[in-house]
């Protein structure tokens, strides 16, 4: 992955993050429709090592 490719998409992450401050976080009311917990694991994971 370019440097520049990780650099823009965390400061995406952070600029949508802080416009989230102060609203209410509404989770899907199908326990199916909820994200794959594993999927987001893994995600997280490579967000991780690249940065």
């Amino acid at each position: 992955m370019k440097e520049q490719s990780v650099s823009s998409r965390r400061t995406m992450l952070e600029w949508g993050l802080k416009k989230l401050e102060g609203q209410r976080i509404v989770l899907p009311k199908h326990k199916e429709d909820y994200p794959d917990r594993d999927r987001l694991a893994k995600r997280f994971e490579e967000f991780g090592r690249a940065g």
